[in-house]
């Protein structure tokens, strides 16, 4: 199955201090077990990057 990945999975799935971490976390280890394809796309990355360094920094 092929599981795209944005920003606000990825986010809260790094930050633990978001509500939804551990269900985001959740879901994000499940995925990318190898019996599935990930799609992130560049601009996810780059706006968890964002998010990240500027909110969470």
């Amino acid at each position: 199955m092929k599981v795209l990945f944005d920003t606000s999975v990825l986010v809260a799935a790094v930050v633990s201090d978001l509500k939804n971490h551990e269900t985001s976390l959740d879901c994000f280890l499940r995925y990318t077990e190898k019996k599935h394809q990930v799609i992130c796309p560049t601009h996810a990355l780059v706006e968890c990057y964002a998010v990240i360094l500027l909110r969470y920094h």
